[in-house]
C-alpha cells in the first residue's frame, strides 16, 4: 500500500513539473538579460499572467533603482534629503509606468487552468529613450540655471526665481532617468559638473536671501477695536544687487499679508513700483497692540525651504483703543431650532477677550443658525468614516430699532468613526470664529446707536 501511494506521488510530481513549459524557469530568462530586462508570471487568465510578468519585471527594475538613488541621496544636504527622495522615487515611478506599456509578450502558453507568460523589453530601446530624454533634460537644465543666474544678477528676482523652480523640477526627472540609464548601461550618463540639488537650492537661497520689504506708510497709526486703521499700510518690495549693490524695486512678487497670529489678511502681487497696499481692522495681538507683516507668497517651493520665507519679512505696527462697553444677547440654534449651548460657549469666550459681555437683557443679539452643509460616509485608512461640514449664518441685530446691523458666517469640520450625530458634535467643536469679522461687526454698533 505504501508503495501505491509512493509512486502516486511521484507521478502526481512528475505531471505537474510536465504542465509547467520548460521555457518559464530562471536559467531562460537569464540568456535574455544581456539584450532584453524580462519578466515571468502565471495566472488563471491571460491578462493576469500578463500583470504578473509585468509586474515581476517592474520589482527587478525598482529592486536595482532603488540601490542607485540611495547612492545620490548621499550627496543631498540632510534637510532636503527626505523630499528630494520622494520626488526622484515617483517620477521614477513614473517613467518605468510608461516604459512597461511597451513591453512584449516573448512566449505564453496556457496548461489545464493557468496561463504562463514570459514579457520583455529590448535594453537597447530602453537605453536609448533614457538617453534622448536625459540629454533633452539636461540641456534644458543648463539653459535655465544660465537665465536664472544671469536675471539675478539683473535685479529681477521674480522671473529668475521661476526659473531656479523650473529647474529643480527638471533635475528630479535627471535624477531619476539617470538612476535607470546608470543601472543598465555599461558607462553612467555624464551630466554638467556642478549641477546638482545642492546647487539649485543654494542659488534659491541666495534669491530669497536679496528681498527686502520696507514699510512705505501707514505704520503706527491708531484706531478703536475692530475698526479699519484710518490710512492703508504700504509696503515695498525690494532687493539689493549681488553684483553693484545697487538697491531696486520688485515688481509683479506674489505677497501675503497677515496678523501676527496668521489670519490672512490679505495677498496679491507687488504693483511696478514694488509696492503693495493692504487696508487693515485694528485687531489687537496683545493689550492695546498689533502687527501686520508682509512676505513673499509660496511659489512652488519644496516644503523644507519654505521656512526661509519667514526670515524675509516687512512688519508694521498699530495701537487700538477698547470699544466701548457693549453688552449683546446670544442665540446659536441648529435648524430644528435647538439651542446649541456648546457652540455659545466658544462665542463667549472670544467675546470675552474683547471686553464684550453677554446679557439677556441687552438690545444688541447675536443670533445664529447651524446649518449642516454636507453629510457623507467616506472611506478612511482605518475604515469608514462620517464626514459633516456644517456653516452657522450668525447677525447682530438692533431689537429696538428692528434691523440687522451685521452679519457674519463661519464654518466647521468633523469626522467619526461612529456615526452622524458624533461628527456633527465635532464639527461643532471644530467651528472657526473669525476674530477680525467679529469685532469689524460689532464694532459698527457706535456708528449706528
Amino acid at each position: 500500500m505504501k508503495r501505491l501511494v509512493l509512486i502516486v506521488v511521484a507521478a502526481s510530481t512528475i505531471l505537474s513539473c510536465m504542465a509547467i513549459p520548460k521555457w518559464y524557469n530562471l536559467n531562460t530568462v537569464r540568456k535574455y538579460e544581456d539584450e532584453k530586462i524580462v519578466g515571468i508570471g502565471q495566472g488563471t487568465s491571460r491578462e493576469t499572467a500578463i500583470n504578473n510578468a509585468r509586474d515581476d519585471m517592474l520589482q527587478q527594475i525598482t529592486v536595482r533603482v532603488e540601490t542607485q538613488i540611495e547612492s545620490y541621496a548621499i550627496e543631498i544636504e540632510e534637510d532636503g534629503k527626505n523630499y528630494y527622495l520622494e520626488t526622484i522615487q515617483q517620477s521614477t515611478k513614473l517613467t518605468l509606468d510608461q516604459t512597461v506599456q511597451g513591453m512584449t509578450v516573448e512566449m505564453e502558453k496556457k496548461e489545464k487552468d493557468t496561463w504562463y507568460m514570459m514579457v520583455s523589453i529590448s535594453k537597447k530601446s530602453f537605453l536609448n529613450t533614457l538617453k534622448n530624454d536625459l540629454d533633452l533634460i539636461n540641456s534644458s537644465l543648463n539653459v535655465l540655471i544660465a537665465d536664472a543666474d544671469e536675471l539675478l544678477d539683473q535685479g529681477k528676482l521674480v522671473p529668475s526665481i521661476q526659473n531656479y523652480i523650473d529647474a529643480q523640477g527638471l533635475i528630479v526627472d535627471l535624477y531619476a532617468k539617470k538612476s535607470l540609464y546608470d543601472c543598465f548601461a555599461d558607462k553612467p550618463y555624464n551630466t554638467k559638473e556642478g549641477v546638482t540639488v545642492n546647487s539649485i537650492d543654494s542659488s534659491i537661497r541666495k534669491a530669497l536671501a536679496a528681498i527686502r520689504f520696507d514699510v512705505v506708510s501707514g505704520n503706527n497709526q491708531n484706531s478703536k477695536i475692530g475698526k479699519q486703521l484710518e490710512s492703508a499700510i504700504v509696503f515695498k518690495a525690494n532687493m539689493r544687487n549681488p553684483k553693484t549693490g545697487d538697491i531696486s524695486n520688485i515688481s509683479g512678487i506674489p505677497v501675503r499679508v497677515f496678523y501676527s497670529d496668521g489670519e490672512l489678511i490679505e495677498k496679491g502681487f507687488t504693483n511696478n513700483e514694488g509696492e503693495f497696499s493692504v487696508n487693515v481692522i485694528a485687531v489687537p495681538a496683545q493689550g492695546n497692540k498689533g502687527k501686520v507683516i508682509i512676505k513673499m507668497d509660496v511659489y512652488n517651493l519644496p516644503t523644507y525651504l519654505n521656512s526661509l520665507l519667514n526670515n524675509t519679512i516687512g512688519e508694521a505696527f498699530f495701537k487700538t483703543s477698547e470699544i466701548e462697553n457693549i453688552a449683546v444677547q446670544l442665540l446659536i440654534k441648529d435648524k430644528k431650532g435647538m439651542r446649541q449651548e456648546k457652540v455659545e460657549e466658544k462665542l463667549i469666550k472670544m467675546l470675552g477677550k474683547n471686553l464684550i459681555h453677554v446679557n439677556e437683557n441687552s438690545h444688541l443679539l447675536l443670533d445664529g443658525t447651524i446649518n449642516i452643509k454636507d453629510s457623507r460616509e467616506i472611506e478612511g485608512s482605518s475604515g469608514s468614516q462620517f464626514l459633516v461640514n456644517i456653516e452657522v449664518n450668525i447677525q447682530l441685530k438692533d431689537l429696538k430699532a428692528n434691523n440687522v446691523i451685521g452679519s457674519m458666517t463661519v464654518s466647521g469640520k468633523g469626522l467619526s468613526v461612529k456615526d452622524e450625530a458624533s461628527a456633527i458634535e465635532n464639527a461643532y467643536n471644530n467651528i472657526g470664529f473669525n476674530n477680525r469679522d467679529l469685532l469689524q461687526m460689532i464694532a459698527s454698533v457706535n456708528e449706528d446707536n
